[in-house]
């Protein structure tokens, strides 16, 4: 079935046999199917004004399953950790702004973070836990990492990159501020 149709199935399948002993929902990614999909045609002039089409979803579920995965403190999630850590390192020896945004955009730190958010807002205890204890996980190595490097690379903290993230003002409080609140 289409990702759009799975929410009310699964929402049909709780309420009849959630309370049963035994039963157990998989869902599956479909790679291909026989005979293919024919493409839908394409709209005519003719023919108006074409219906706004809602964009495909995943169910709760599938969602949770997934930020869930990137909740765990895997050896790829330390790796992409000491990466970022590198990368971030190597941008503000070298001052390069550029060289830092490529750290950010590694992100390893966004799948916790996505899980914490997702385990607040669903008050999911067991979730929470490993989403703070996968993002402490990465902060550590990233605090250890950074000093090893600070110790062998010598980095000048008068250089613009540096000095720039380490003063805080209202306006960057502020924007902090602005960039958190949920939009509905």
């Amino acid at each position: 079935m289409d990702a759009e149709e799975t929410e009310a199935v699964l929402d049909r399948l709780e309420e009849r046999y959630a309370g049963k002993e035994g039963n157990r929902v998989l869902i599956l990614a479909v790679e291909a199917t026989l005979p293919r999909d024919e493409p839908e045609p394409a709209d005519t002039p003719e023919q108006g004004a074409p219906e706004e089409k809602s964009p495909e979803r995943i169910s709760r579920e599938e969602l949770y399953e997934d930020i869930k995965d990137a909740a765990q403190c895997t050896r790829v999630y330390l790796a992409m950790v000491v990466l970022s850590t590198i990368v971030a390192a190597v941008g503000l020896y070298y001052d390069s702004v550029a060289i830092i945004i490529g750290a950010m955009v590694i992100a390893p730190l966004l799948g916790p973070n996505m899980a914490l958010s997702l385990g607040t807002a669903l008050g999911d205890l067991l979730l929470l836990r490993h989403a703070i204890l996968t993002a402490l996980a990465g902060i550590a190595t990233t605090m250890v990492l950074s000093v090893i490097i600070g110790v062998l690379l010598q980095v000048n903290p008068a250089s613009p990159e540096v000095a720039s993230r380490s003063g805080i003002g209202l306006g960057d409080i502020v924007v902090a501020l602005a960039t958190s609140l949920p939009t509905s």
